[in-house]
């Protein structure tokens, strides 16, 4: 049938313009997509590095020594240069960004290998796209004054800091404090008896 010639690198250049065809039919921009790459070797680090060189944001990589993330996006050039310089060839030590453990990373595959076939965990994270219209409905919601509102924010959150993302989400509801706890993104589950005695604080009074 045909194909392209053997070879890893090859693979990731099949995986990035598959991903690109993805992204178009999908309606979606490069410029406009955040991407994660799980794996960072020939075929990994190849993938990133088209993708990124196409416009995505590369927020997270990973490997054997665990993920790591930047909401910013990673400089996919200089992280292959620093593998290439590790003497085990691998991404730990690479500065800048949030290191996620490979316990974290598999946390979610008991999620994607439900009975669902991962819907449910689809659901919650295109919930998370941060889209003009997406940042729009979450202000309307802050503004609209329907509810009273309090920002609890996790300190430790590695994609959406507290002093940029919940800034903004103070700003927007017109409050003087964000209310911290030492969590990262899933307070409910970091830190559940803190944001529960919180929460008994904020409605005593």
């Amino acid at each position: 049938m045909g194909g392209a010639e053997r070879g890893v690198r090859r693979c990731g250049r099949g995986v990035a313009f598959v991903t690109l065809e993805a992204v178009k039919r999908a309606g979606r921009r490069p410029d406009n997509t955040r991407v994660a790459v799980q794996g960072f070797g020939n075929v990994g680090s190849v993938t990133a590095k088209i993708l990124a060189a196409a416009g995505c944001k590369i927020v997270a990589v990973s490997d054997v020594s665990g993920g790591y993330a930047a909401p910013q996006g990673i400089d996919i050039p200089s992280a292959i240069e620093h593998v290439r310089r590790h003497p085990k060839r691998l991404l730990e030590g690479l500065p800048g960004l949030s290191k996620i453990t490979n316990a974290e990373l598999d946390a979610y595959l008991a999620l994607l290998r439900g009975a669902d076939g991962g819907q449910a965990l689809l659901k919650i994270m295109r919930g998370f796209e941060r889209t003009p219209a997406k940042r729009e409905k979450y202000g309307s919601v802050l503004r609209d004054g329907r509810y009273p509102v309090q920002i609890v924010w996790g300190e430790d959150d590695p994609a959406l800091k507290i002093n940029v993302s919940g800034e903004r989400a103070r700003i927007a509801a017109g409050l003087d404090t964000i209310h911290r706890l030492p969590a990262k993104h899933f307070l409910q589950e970091d830190q559940a008896p803190a944001l529960a005695d919180l929460i008994a604080k904020i409605v005593s009074r």
